[in-house]
């Protein structure tokens, strides 16, 4: 470095945008009594004991807190909730040789049950968490509905989604045929 070097202060740091930037980017050294370390690796094993200690008991708090919201939240549902009639429904599918798959999303897995039936299945009724979610935020569960030889089942003139929906319907929740499936108006208000 010389000293009518632009842009370059006496100690070698860079001045103006550039500088400032690589300045940044580099690690400082930091003295300690056993040598200089890199101010990034102070606590590279993680947060201090105390300061996890603190965390777990916050995390606790805030979920007993919304335990008991939830708690209260439950008393003002009405009985039977949605969820109730759902599985009321889905109880009454399975005795008619539809078998319902909750908390399956993946396509697979539904020909791998569909396959693996004995006696073969009237069909099969199936949701993920996705759609559970969606229910949760607008109060429309999608379900998939296919045939026990694995074929979608149609939106209209199709016994096995008139079966289905009237399933539903004597169960007090309204739907509707959708393509390769069923949308029931539900809110998701499972008990805890």
């Amino acid at each position: 470095m010389t000293a009518g070097d632009p842009g370059r202060s006496r100690r070698g740091r860079g001045a103006g945008r550039e500088g400032a930037a690589r300045d940044r980017a580099a690690p400082r050294q930091v003295r300690t009594g056993g040598g200089a370390r890199p101010r990034g690796d102070l606590h590279r094993d993680g947060p201090s004991p105390d300061a996890r200690h603190r965390r777990r008991h916050h995390v606790a708090r805030l979920a007993a807190r919304r335990s008991r919201e939830w708690q209260r939240e439950v008393q003002g549902w009405t009985v039977p909730t949605d969820h109730d009639r759902l599985q009321s429904a889905f109880e009454e599918c399975r005795s008619h040789a539809v078998a319902v798959l909750e908390g399956v999303g993946d396509l697979a897995d539904v020909r791998r049950v569909v396959e693996a039936s004995t006696p073969p299945l009237r069909g099969v009724v199936w949701f993920g968490r996705d759609e559970v979610f969606a229910a949760l935020d607008r109060g429309v569960l999608t379900m998939g509905l296919r045939h026990g030889n694995g074929a979608p089942a149609a939106v209209a003139g199709d016994g096995l989604t008139t079966a289905v929906t009237g399933c539903l319907a004597r169960h007090g929740l309204e739907s509707r045929p959708v393509s390769g499936g069923v949308e029931v108006a539900t809110w998701w208000q499972r008990r805890p």
